[in-house]
């Protein structure tokens, strides 16, 4: 028997671009056979909603001598899932054995200990609790802030933060933090003239191109007050 430690790249599209580093989650995973890259596992004890013929494929298969462990990677994205779902998405992975972090949390860190505040303090909101039925959790992302339950506005900041710290579409994740909401624009919105948008959605366009125009030492700054100060996944789940 050998044991695999498997990396989940979770990917949600948007806000997040469906490439690169997303939100990760880990699990040991004993496994019968020497994996190789390309395997696909599947089976109950991995998936969200039961076994499906789909399965994790595995990439970057690798082996280390000290530690005796295969480490891998794997990904799944999620298309079109209103924000106010990531969390309950996440918590069907952890409930099934999955945790928020990485194999390469058993390593060295590179650039030292995270110094986030964990207590990230939520602006106030006048939403009246925080039940919110089905329909409205679909666009919440849209609403302003003081209109939307304190844990969702916890949430838009730690998916803010896990995009930064993964450069994952970053000018999105500026755009949300600077309007506090999230505009779906397609390319084809933004190329209508400026009376055929929305005032909302030119100013949505307006903020994107605003991160581009930052020089490389300002956009630094913004990321690194956002990796500094807003919760992360873990924090929120």
């Amino acid at each position: 028997m050998y044991t695999l430690e498997l990396d989940l790249n979770l990917l949600f599209v948007p806000p997040m671009k469906d490439y690169g580093p997303g939100i990760i989650l880990t699990r040991t995973i004993p496994i019968p056979i020497q994996p190789t890259s390309g395997l696909i596992l599947c089976g109950r004890v991995l998936e969200e909603f039961g076994p499906t013929e789909m399965g994790f494929k595995l990439e970057d298969v690798k082996w280390d001598l000290d530690r005796e462990v295969f480490l891998a990677t794997t990904s799944l994205t999620n298309m079109d899932l209103p924000i106010a779902f990531i969390p309950d998405t996440i918590r069907a992975y952890t409930n099934n054995g999955w945790r928020v972090g990485s194999y390469t949390d058993a390593y060295p860190e590179e650039f030292g200990p995270d110094e986030r505040d964990a207590g990230d303090e939520v602006p106030a909101d006048t939403a009246e609790g925080s039940a919110v039925d089905h329909e409205r959790q679909e666009i919440l992302h849209e609403l302003p802030q003081n209109k939307r339950p304190k844990d969702f506005n916890r949430l838009f900041k730690a998916l803010i933060r896990e995009m930064a710290l993964a450069w994952n579409n970053i000018s999105t994740a500026y755009a949300m933090d600077k309007l506090r909401r999230f505009v779906d624009v397609s390319e084809e919105q933004r190329r209508l003239p400026a009376a055929k948008q929305t005032p909302l959605q030119r100013q949505w366009i307006t903020t994107l191109d605003e991160f581009s125009r930052l020089d490389a030492n300002q956009q630094w700054t913004w990321r690194e007050k956002v990796l500094g100060t807003y919760p992360s996944i873990e924090d929120v789940i």
